[in-house]
């Protein structure tokens, strides 16, 4: 039975966590396996019993050459690096029992004959439904051509064989389940090592270089290599492996668009597949890429962009699969994040480096944190130190929209400005993506004066956009109020420090989405799991230290999996959002709400009691049934939804919190058992 229990739940999954569809699937699975089992086995025995009450010829020496050969056949297969040794041996056996069939007809040690091909075939050979055809029919057709064919030996050996078919069909149809099984834990594993190797560095060719040598373990290849976009709407091979000379391919490039199927990649964003690449892009006859036949890309993406492509070789035609798709997509995505980080360590390091004078001064906006406020004022700091700054402008890009984020005019703090793009000073350093040096406004033309106080204006001034790569994401400007307070070198040094300054932003930025994205739970941007586990363990330690209740609800969809099944999951994801805004909504600010399962949500209540906590979660329950359970039952408004609610308290409940979270869920799981649509409460 653990066979069975491999077979049908791989996981080994409780029943008794099995929903009904779930749990009916599964048994009607394992009844067909044992039926097909048990009629297989009927039938063998019966041919059997049938054999042996009717006269045969047994020949004993025939018996031990065919075992025999078969030991011998098994042995030579299993250190033969080919099935043809196999396919010889099986035709061979099939070859004397026809003859003998032919000569004697169906005899019980003809049966023997083409039983051993019957297993050897399903063991050994791939091409094995025609194989199988010609055992089982070949016989019983050799005989009716004889004079006096013998039905009831036709018959029974019919019989016969199909037993034994079934029997070994089903067996290798186990076998190979779990072999499936085993090969995707491996592949999750092979790529969860990846993924961490790659990940290990910061430094951009060591990253590139890890990406390939860890590609190997999930992918094989004959040759690979890493494309990355270039500004110039080409792809650039950054690195290559596989090849005898890699330096022949580091650095050819490829337009995008052209004739390549890199193209085809970089426009539709999805992986291709090429089974014989030199009959649908001629290229591949020539050159380096002359040895391809098969090729797999796959792009290097984001949400935003592509970055660029992820490109394997083989020298046998028809090579990659789906299989290899669905892997080298899940791998690419953590390539893609672990390029992204090279990169932008990349640039700060290139800047650190060619201002070795200037480092001490821009590491105040490199180490602040994600604290945006802070690195505003790292930034501003800095530009004072370094060059006149009456006045000082920080502008990003926000919402389609440009934004003062922070403005300083004579050491005091300016509300933030707003602005379409393209109007204004920042407007127009991001519109031409250059800086901008004017010595006296006054002398300009077309150039309208700049106020932040009624009674002065700025007149002289350098701004500078900041970038990442090709992007801008706002500007820089430092102001005085005296003509030519500035120079070429005070733009250079500005121009230097926005280059610190964006990189400081964008990290701010991609940290802050990080770590809401790893905090939140993706459907419903409540809290996830994670979050939740840190976020409890933290307020039953401060309430343990103050003396201070705390307390837990959990919160579960009744009849979820039937609204699922029967409007689909799309609705499903639709109602789990809405219940989780009405939580939020209902809740109060200091209470933290998290989605912890499936359809299950958790609050952490701080210094909270249980009777506050059962007041709030009762409110939690009417508010979600009132907003999905008609009134009126006969003007249905579906699909209804009601919640099981569990509430209980620490220290009253629990002395930890997985004790906490035990005893609510208890109280949540006795309101499904009442009945649901319910709060209840721990019990001591």
């Amino acid at each position: 039975m653990k066979i069975f229990q491999r077979y049908l739940n791989p996981q080994n999954i409780p029943l008794s966590s099995f929903k009904r569809k779930e749990l009916r699937e599964y048994l009607l699975k394992g009844t067909l396996t044992s039926l097909w089992l048990l009629i297989g086995g009927f039938i063998l025995i019966l041919g059997a019993l049938t054999l042996l009450r009717i006269p045969i010829k047994f020949k004993w020496n025939q018996a031990f050459f065919l075992f025999a050969v078969t030991s011998f056949n098994l042995i030579i297969n299993r250190f033969s690096k080919t099935k043809l040794v196999s396919v010889i041996f099986i035709f061979s056996i099939i070859a004397l029992g026809l003859w003998e069939t032919y000569q004697n007809g169906i005899l019980s040690i003809f049966v023997l004959y083409f039983a051993i091909a019957t297993i050897l075939t399903i063991i050994l050979l791939n091409l094995r439904w025609p194989m199988l055809a010609i055992i089982l029919a070949a016989p019983p057709i050799i005989t009716l051509l004889q004079p006096n064919p013998n039905i009831e030996y036709i018959i029974t050996y019919i019989a016969f064989m199909t037993a034994i078919i079934t029997i070994l069909s089903t067996f290798s149809h186990i076998k190979e389940r779990l072999e499936d099984d085993n090969i995707r834990v491996i592949e999750k594993e092979n790529i969860s090592k990846a993924a961490y190797s790659i990940n290990s560095s910061l430094d951009l060719a060591e990253t590139i270089r890890s990406t390939l040598t860890s590609l190997e373990n999930i992918i094989p290849y004959d040759s690979a290599c890493i494309l990355l976009k270039t500004n110039a709407n080409t792809l650039e091979i950054v690195d290559g492996r596989g090849w005898e000379d890699p330096q022949s391919v580091i650095g050819l490039e490829f337009p995008i668009p052209g004739n390549n199927p890199n193209t085809e990649v970089m426009k539709t964003g999805k992986p291709l597949i090429l089974n014989d690449a030199p009959v649908e892009y001629p290229d591949f006859n020539d050159g380096p890429h002359s040895h391809i036949r098969s090729w797999l890309g796959v792009p290097l993406q984001d949400d935003e962009k592509t970055i660029g492509m992820l490109v394997m070789d083989h020298t046998q035609p028809h090579f990659f699969n789906q299989d290899h798709i669905r892997n080298a997509t899940i791998f690419a995505d953590y390539v893609t994040i672990a390029l992204q980080n090279a990169m932008l360590f990349n640039i700060t390091q290139n800047d650190v480096q060619r201002r070795s004078v200037f480092y001490q001064t821009s590491q105040k906006i490199l180490s602040a944190t994600t604290d945006t406020e802070a690195i505003y004022k790292a930034i501003y700091y800095a530009t004072s130190q370094l060059m006149p700054c009456n006045a000082f402008v920080l502008s990003l890009i926000l919402n389609d929209m440009i934004e003062g984020v922070y403005i300083i005019d004579k050491d005091e703090r300016v509300e933030n400005i707003r602005a379409p793009i393209g109007t204004g000073l920042s407007g127009k350093v991001i519109a031409q993506k250059k800086p901008i040096l004017i010595p006296d406004i006054d002398l300009e033309e077309n150039f309208p004066g700049i106020k932040f106080w009624k009674e002065d204006r700025i007149r002289s001034l350098v701004a500078v956009p900041l970038r990442i790569g090709d992007e801008i994401i706002g500007s820089l400007a430092a102001q005085s109020y005296e003509p030519n307070m500035y120079e070429e070198a005070d733009q250079e040094i500005l121009d230097l420090l926005a280059a610190y300054a964006a990189i400081g932003i964008k990290n701010a930025q991609l940290l802050s989405e990080v770590e809401k994205l790893a905090l939140s739970d993706g459907l419903t941007g409540v809290l996830n799991r994670r979050a939740f586990d840190e976020k409890i363990a933290y307020e039953i330690e401060r309430a343990e230290r103050y003396s201070q209740p705390t307390s837990m609800i959990i919160i579960d969809v009744d009849n979820f999996k039937q609204m699922n099944d029967q409007y689909g999951h799309n609705m499903g994801d639709k109602r789990l959002k809405k219940i989780a805004h009405i939580i939020s909504d209902t809740s109060r600010s200091p209470d933290l709400v998290a989605r912890i399962g499936g359809e299950e949500f958790a609050l952490i209540l701080p210094n909270t009691s249980l009777e506050r906590a059962a007041i709030l979660a009762e409110r939690i329950r009417a508010n979600i049934e009132q907003e999905f359970v008609p009134k009126d039952p006969t003007i249905p408004r579906q699909p209804a939804s009601t919640v099981s609610i569990g509430v209980a308290e620490f220290p009253r409940h629990a002395k930890n919190s997985s004790q906490l979270y035990i005893a609510s869920d208890k109280a949540m799981f006795q309101a499904k058992n009442e009945g649901k649509n319910a709060v209840r409460l721990a019990k001591h």
